[in-house]
């Protein structure tokens, strides 16, 4: 061994290093028929980046074998593993750690995929699961069918539980994919190839179809986390869900880097109609770009698929029973809650939405209050009887269409295939569903007439309801509902008798007009019982509520167009005292009133609805003859009390200043002062578009003055740039005259034209030009080396030359200091050994000293030479010494030789001289001389000359390291970190010593430091 040595390398390995690329060595699954511990291999059912997952025992157990695919290889024999170089030793070590902590952590769940068994044993690890895996979600995708919703959702929650065990072990799956879910009866799941490499992302696996990673996988972007599991079971969801997997989050990252709209559809829309819009809502939560808006935990997420279950468990409308004579009657007591029927909304899964409407009672209200107590009684009634003609009608068709029913059942079973879950959140569906009446239905026939009324009583009579908004009836509405009941029922079920009787009667003309004017009188009065308030029984009454039971519902966001025009009766307590009554003529006026207002509102309607368009499409003020403006106003002219337009005026107003305020923040000045012309010619007198008007003149000030400022910045930036430019290309033009003159050897001269003048030209015009500090540096090495070269001939004369070439260049060198000094000392030397020559007759042991001392300065330069690496300037220096029998310069010179380093190989010279160096080098280290303690451990550590012994080789590096020996420091530290001889590997004790080598400037110490990722101490010399 030398001190050269590079690199360490273990001594040993658990693993045998073969070469992948042989056919026979790859990273194949076990043949079948092989064991496992007691686990007989059937068939291997799929493969991940971290092993093998196996069907066995007769496909009662599925067993997972570690297996890194990308550094170990199967052996011939199909049975053992091989790492595929010794280097990966403690990857495989920290992977089967892993490994067998996420065994550990699933064997203590309660899942139907909790491991039984786990096992390591002789560089092999697994686990077995007691289940009978039938199929993967990959099998039930390939169909091309989207699977039933419960079984999507069973999938989800016992997934998320499986893997809730692993994650709070610190493991991650992070290679989720349909294959690698395996499902058995009676919903059970098990998840395999869990991921083992914690410091690696695992790659995308070329045998799957879709890559379902999250992207802070794909792209290396963000930490990982559960986050990242729950994107890749959301990926194989949305699949299941939709048919088709998700874009790829690589894609999906790289269209939001451009700028561009994610093309990532979601759930609910590639779902809708066929899943339930919570469950797909969850797959788009999952499937969140952003790891923080995905779920953080298992938590979380069984909560969120809990609150599905909760959702469609919730109680549903049942449909009403049917007698045996035909009638429909409500499955539950339907006397005590009023039926309401459903509107269509306008959210996106179009569920009923009700209403209320609050009428105020206390003396005084306007007349329209009144009116609308009696519109929404009248509403209700005609509610309730269009509900039982619908029951009535869907009793009839279902009788009539039970024959084809069953025709058609047949044929249906004969020719059934599978279909796809449908979820239908439509009214249509819910009303069809629950029996539910529409708005838009036929009038109910006379013949039902007097139970409608009797329900539409019950519903008046103010019973309550549990539905969420809806308001108290006042029994003020009609006096009292409830004495009205009874005459009202009686009246109407002696109807049939009063007609019949009324028939003879009605042959007579006189009759006729007899029992005009008393039905004419009936209808007064009961218009008077709708219309009139209660008396005043005191200065203050709380206010009432009624509920809107029927008709069309007006959402509280959506005010009622139409407005009742108050009639100026005189004050309410004078006009309804109860001293006086209301006489003919102002129930008259009231009636004229009712109808004015009526009137009103219906030539409203079509200007609201008109404008309620126009406002969509943001007709504002313009065009002149179609904008929602002018539709508001032409109601306003109508009933300048109107709130819906009054109310949509203002919207108008604000829309137009928050569209001018958005130009002016755009800098759009053209169209803000455009918006604004505009506006003000509508509303001429608002002071908030003057205040707009300042604004926008502020900031078209300030957008000039910030451009000009732009421009003046941007002027002298571009005159900045141009003599950066103009500077930087005089110095890629002196920089390359320089390496020009450089390459052609003229690194001095001539005058003017020469590499050292133009490196020093670049560097006036940038001092920190690192190019042309490196020319410099070049020179100077090229003159230094120059000077070694002559100081090893003893040329003293070009020796002083070159070095005062390389003095010019970079003088605070420390090399040039150092061959400064040697210089002058080989100088005098030189001097006062031809003058001692000159004098040999008289001292010609002090020449012989003077002599001694010159081949020691040859011996100290030829083994720093040699330990720097200039292995053909050292043979220079120490192959005279050696042939003179200098055992450090024969050492060193064999070992040159034995290598072919420069000089060529000689294997028979150098062991001679190996040999021949022996016998002074053990007197020399016995002596205590470092370099021969050192050489010594070499003999023993080689085996060359005499028999290798590692035990010995330490003793001697030892002793020379202690020392202070760099090389002995080196190969010591080299032996501690492999181990030897049955001393076990050390690294401190390594480290420590290549640190010591290192400080005194070793540079294979350093290089070893560097490869074990340790830092390297500054260099102190020696």
């Amino acid at each position: 061994m030398t001190s050269e040595t590079g690199t360490p390398l273990s001594s040993e390995t658990k693993a045998e290093s073969v070469s992948p690329g042989s056919d026979d060595y790859r990273p194949s699954p076990l043949p079948v028929g092989a064991t496992l511990g007691g686990n007989t291999i059937d068939r291997l059912l799929v493969a991940s980046d971290s092993g093998f997952t196996y069907l066995a025992n007769g496909g009662s157990a599925v067993v997972q074998e570690y297996f890194p695919q990308q550094i170990a290889v199967r052996d011939t024999d199909g049975i053992s593993l091989l790492l595929a170089d010794a280097e990966f030793n403690s990857d495989f070590d920290e992977g089967t750690t892993e490994f067998l902590a996420i065994a550990r952590a699933l064997s203590q769940i309660d899942h139907s995929g909790r491991v039984f068994e786990y096992q390591e044993k002789d560089g092999a690890a697994w686990y077995s699961v007691h289940m009978a895996a039938r199929a993967s979600v990959a099998d039930l995708l390939a169909t091309g069918q989207r699977l039933p919703e419960e079984n999507v959702k069973a999938i989800l929650y016992s997934a998320v539980t499986y893997l809730e065990a692993a994650h709070d072990a610190g493991a991650l799956h992070l290679e989720i994919a349909p294959e690698r879910i395996l499902l058995a009866e009676e919903d059970q799941l098990l998840l395999c190839g869990f991921s083992t490499d914690k410091r690696h992302y695992p790659p995308e696996d070329p045998e799957t179809k879709h890559d379902y990673r999250a992207p802070e996988l794909a792209s290396f972007r963000g930490q990982l986390g559960r986050w990242t599991d729950y994107y890749a079971l959301g990926g194989v969801l949305y699949q299941a869900a939709c048919k088709n997997a998700p874009t790829a989050a690589v894609k999906r990252l790289e269209a939001v880097d451009r700028g561009e709209n994610d093309p990532y559809e979601p759930a609910t829309q590639a779902g809708k109609g066929y899943f339930s819009p919570q469950t797909l809502a969850l797959i788009d939560r999952l499937l969140a770009l952003n790891p923080a808006d995905r779920p953080q935990n298992a938590s979380a997420l069984i909560n969120a698929v809990r609150s599905l279950e909760v959702l469609e468990r919730s109680p549903k409308p049942q449909a009403p029973e049917v007698k045996p004579n035909g009638t429909a009657t409500s499955p539950s007591p339907s006397r005590k809650t009023p039926v309401k029927p459903a509107s269509r909304a306008a959210s996106a899964d179009e569920s009923p939405i009700t209403a209320s409407k609050s009428v105020s009672t206390r003396p005084g209200r306007p007349l329209k209050d009144h009116v609308d107590t009696a519109k929404a009684t009248a509403q209700s009634v005609l509610a309730s009887l269009k509900q039982r003609l619908l029951r009535l009608k869907r009793v009839n068709q279902k009788a009539t269409s039970a024959k084809k029913n069953e025709s058609k059942l047949a044929r249906t079973k004969a020719s059934a295939t599978r279909k796809e879950p449908v979820f239908d959140p439509s009214t249509q569906h819910i009303e069809d569903s629950s029996d539910i009446p529409r708005l838009h239905s036929k009038s109910p026939t006379a013949g039902y007439l007097a139970n409608d009324l009797e329900d539409a009583g019950h519903a008046l009579a103010g019973r309550k309801s549990t539905a969420p908004q809806q308001l108290k009836i006042p029994k003020i509405s009609l006096g009292s509902i409830a004495t009205l009941k009874t005459p009202l029922n009686k009246i109407v079920r002696s109807l049939p008798a009063i007609v019949t009787s009324a028939k003879s009667v009605l042959r007579h003309r006189r009759w006729r007009l007899a029992l005009g004017v008393v039905i004419g009188l009936l209808v007064l009065f009961g218009l008077y019982l709708v219309i009139t308030p209660p008396h005043a029984t005191g200065t203050t009454s709380s206010p009432a509520k009624i509920e809107i039971l029927g008709g069309s519902m007006i959402s509280p966001e959506k005010p009622a167009s139409m407005q009742i025009a108050t009639s100026s009766f005189g004050p309410p307590e004078k006009t309804l005292s109860s001293e006086q009554g209301f006489s003919q003529q102002d129930d008259l006026a009231r009636v004229n009133a009712y109808r004015d207002a009526e009137r009103v509102a219906r030539l409203s309607e079509p200007h609201l609805a008109r404008a309620g368009e126009l406002m969509a499409t943001g007709s504002l003020i313009s065009p002149p003859d179609a904008n929602a403006y002018s539709e508001f106003s032409a109601v306003l002219r109508m009933n300048p009390e109107n709130l819906v337009a009054q109310k949509g005026v203002e919207q108008i107003r604000s829309t137009l200043l928050e569209e001018i305020d958005l130009q002016i923040q755009a800098l759009d000045f053209d169209a803000a002062r455009d918006s604004l012309t505009k506006a003000t010619r509508v509303f001429p007198s608002d002071p908030r578009l003057a205040a707009s008007n300042e604004r926008l003149l502020a900031a078209e000030a300030g957008h000039r003055d910030a451009l000009r400022a732009i421009a003046e910045r941007e002027k002298n930036q571009a005159q900045t740039a141009q003599r950066d430019r103009e500077r930087r290309q005089k110095i890629e033009l002196l920089l390359a005259r320089a390496l020009e003159a450089l390459d052609k050897g003229r690194l001095v001269s001539p005058q003017g034209d020469n590499a050292l003048t133009l490196y020093r030209a670049a560097l006036d015009l940038d001092a920190s030009n690192q190019r042309a500090r490196n020319g410099l540096n070049n020179i100077s090495a090229f003159y230094l080396q120059q000077t070694r070269e002559a100081l090893s001939v003893n040329d003293l004369d070009a020796a002083a030359q070159h070095l005062e070439i390389a003095t010019s260049v970079t003088p605070e060198s420390d090399d040039v200091v150092s061959l400064n000094q040697q210089l002058n000392r080989r100088v005098f030397l030189e001097a006062e050994k031809q003058r001692l020559q000159e004098q040999a007759s008289s001292d010609m042991s002090l020449a012989q000293q003077m002599a001694s001392e010159q081949d020691q300065l040859n011996l100290e330069s030829g083994v720093k030479a040699y330990y720097a690496g200039d292995y053909r300037l050292a043979f220079q220096y120490l192959e005279p010494l050696a042939a003179q029998s200098d055992p450090q310069a024969q050492v060193r010179v064999a070992r040159m030789l034995m290598e072919g380093r420069g000089v060529d190989r000689d294997k028979p010279k150098a062991i001679a001289i190996f040999g021949a160096a022996l016998a002074p080098v053990q007197l020399a280290a016995s002596q205590g001389e470092t370099w021969a303690q050192s050489d010594l451990a070499d003999y023993y550590f080689d085996g060359l000359v005499i028999d290798k012994d590692y035990r010995t080789a330490a003793f001697w590096y030892q002793k020379a390291a202690e020392q202070g020996y760099a090389p002995a420091q080196t190969n010591l530290g080299w032996l501690y970190f492999n181990g030897y001889d049955g001393i076990a590997p050390n690294r401190a004790v390594a480290i420590y010593w290549f640190g010591e080598a290192a400080s005194q400037g070793n540079q294979t110490a350093a290089n070893n430091l560097r490869a074990l990722g340790e830092s390297v101490p500054s260099n102190t010399g020696g």
